[in-house]
């Protein structure tokens, strides 16, 4: 039996998965929603033997055929269901999702990977969903397989949509050649995560966010201090981004 890898968040589909086949299952679901009693079990099936594919290939090259393949599968699910009903947002939120990993995937660097990454709360591996409007760390170990370089540690959360809702840089300097390194910081979980990806690059990149070290999060030490202090326009400090706070300090 092939060995299983971990995926990275954004890519493991489980949920939507059966997200799908509960908005479809007749058991479940009353007579008025349009896809109930549709028959997408053998779309559902093959999406579940790709996801196994997936978690099969233990590099971002290997997984992009797979990608594809589930890509497809969902594109013929779709046609099966009502534009739009709730079971069609879950299959094209799969679509999203693929899009979002690609792009993120395109904007990271090619020597500076990123392995093990989970968002854990004290200890444990969590969903983002269960710490939404909440702080969580992130972990990961950080590879140089490159030169002696400066990276930086982006992660971004995604809304339902798929719009990045927050973007989070952490620095670690003085990366030597082909040196492993664990990441830790602390992080805001925005209220309306969904999934999240991270990517490193050289800050030598100019694709990099940012030229200067932003203010590291501040957000869980501003959501229990000055919640009660929003900023001028109403919004507790708990919903500011690290670069609006940096703003503010100037």
């Amino acid at each position: 039996m092939a060995r299983e890898h971990d995926l990275p968040p954004l890519v493991d589909f489980g949920d939507a998965i059966d997200n799908i086949e509960r908005e479809v299952d007749t058991d479940d679901r009353g007579g008025d929603d349009p896809d109930v009693g549709v028959d997408v079990s053998e779309h559902v099936a093959r999406l579940r033997e790709q996801l196994d594919r997936l978690k099969e290939r233990g590099d971002q090259q290997s997984r992009e055929g797979v990608l594809d393949d589930i890509d497809n599968t969902v594109l013929s699910l779709r046609e099966a269901l009502e534009e739009g009903s709730t079971a069609d947002q879950y299959a094209q939120g799969i679509q999203n999702r693929i899009q979002q990993y690609r792009t993120n995937r395109e904007a990271g660097s090619e020597t500076l990977t990123l392995s093990r990454v989970r968002l854990e709360h004290n200890g444990v591996a969590i969903d983002v969903a269960d710490k939404q409007g909440e702080t969580a760390v992130l972990r990961g170990t950080l590879v140089n397989g490159g030169d002696d370089s400066d990276a930086l540690v982006v992660l971004s959360f995604y809304d339902e949509g798929g719009a990045v809702c927050r973007t989070v840089e952490h620095y670690q300097r003085a990366l030597a050649a082909d040196e492993q390194r664990d990441v830790e910081c602390t992080v805001y979980v925005p209220p309306t995560a969904a999934h999240y990806a991270v990517r490193a690059m050289d800050t030598a990149d100019g694709r990099a966010l940012s030229g200067a070290e932003p203010v590291p999060d501040e957000l869980a030490r501003e959501r229990a201090e000055d919640d009660d202090e929003g900023p001028d326009d109403g919004r507790p400090a708990s919903e500011r981004s690290a670069e609006e706070i940096t703003d503010d300090q100037n």
